[in-house]
């Protein structure tokens, strides 16, 4: 039997702008909200969410004239999926296992673990052979290589190269846990390949604006452009999914604090002393025009093969710009 659902309550004109009215559904949970929400939408049924300031809680506005088809649709959506999904066969009775929502972390976030932890081993077996001094010549991101004889594979080989160990174990900690965080939302494939853009791109705006002799390497360009993809993710994710403030999203309170917290964080790890404030301030602008890249991935839930593809691309990139420097020896 399908659960009973809760009553809507009228909203007083108070709460809402002139010349609207709504009735307000609270969902018991926000997972059950956005599938509520979907069902309306998929019926032609206009609704907005809202975060309820007092409870926390994730509320559906739907318009006065609209309610009564509202909760008719909803108490059919409930009906088709009182019993869906089915259990699995063979599942033995008392026995639980893992939910693909529990693996879900696990798998989103090994492949940015393993790339974060081979920059560390990567240092020390240059280190090891000798050879650190060598690579770093020929894959430093160098103002006059790169715009003179056009060595554009240092924009990418750059990003793999540091300086000493504390400098590529603090890159790949917060590689690491900003990754993870994006990881979660856009999926591993979209935040490698993306976070490997930023790390381009970044290079790319540092070497034009300035001037020789500059040459830079590290991934922190990389590292401070996550910080920017999470922090317009996240401003895009108020903005346009309608959940701070129905009425005017664009002055979503949450919107903008999630701007300003990129900024502080920026300013926490990028502007550091004896750091490459211009390669880190191009790596958080970067991060910033693709967040709605990493918006959409977030949105749509790529699937796996999607995924797949985006980690091919960021493997092929990264490990084509090494194989085009080492051809040029």
């Amino acid at each position: 039997m399908p659960k009973p659902m809760p009553m809507p309550m009228p909203v007083s004109r108070g709460m809402i702008p002139k010349r609207r009215r709504f009735f307000i559904l609270s969902p018991p949970d926000p997972v059950k909200a956005r599938k509520w929400a979907a069902a309306l939408r998929a019926a032609a049924i206009p609704c907005r969410l809202r975060d309820h300031e007092e409870t926390g809680r994730v509320q559906i506005l739907v318009p006065t004239d609209r309610i009564d088809a509202a909760t008719a649709e909803l108490a059919a959506y409930e009906t088709d999926n009182c019993d869906w999904p089915p259990p699995p066969p063979g599942r033995e009775p008392g026995r639980r296992r893992p939910s693909a929502a529990a693996s879900r972390p696990l798998t989103e976030c090994l492949p940015v673990v393993l790339v974060g932890l081979i920059l560390p081993v990567w240092h020390a077996l240059l280190i090891i052979q000798n050879r650190h001094e060598a690579f770093v010549r020929l894959g430093a991101a160098a103002r006059s290589s790169i715009v003179e004889q056009g060595q554009l594979w240092r924009l990418a080989t750059a990003l793999t190269l540091h300086a000493d160990g504390s400098h590529v174990v603090s890159n790949s900690l917060w590689g690491i846990l900003l990754g993870c965080a994006l990881a979660l939302q856009a999926g591993a494939g979209g935040t490698l390949l993306l976070g490997l853009l930023t790390g381009l791109g970044g290079n790319l705006m540092a070497t034009m604006a300035g001037e020789d002799p500059r040459s830079a390497i590290g991934a922190s360009t990389a590292v401070l452009g996550l910080v920017g993809l999470l922090a317009g993710m996240r401003f895009l994710q108020h903005v346009f999914d309608f959940s701070a403030c129905p009425a005017r999203p664009m002055f979503s309170r949450k919107a903008w604090l999630a701007l300003i917290a990129g900024l502080a964080l920026f300013g926490m790890l990028g502007s550091a002393p004896h750091t490459d404030l211009l390669g880190h301030l191009a790596g958080f602008l970067c991060g910033l025009l693709l967040a709605p890249a990493a918006w959409l991935c977030a949105r749509r839930k790529a699937s796996d093969p999607g995924q797949m593809t985006m980690l091919t691309g960021f493997i092929l990139l990264l490990a084509g710009s090494w194989l085009w420097a080492i051809s040029r020896l």
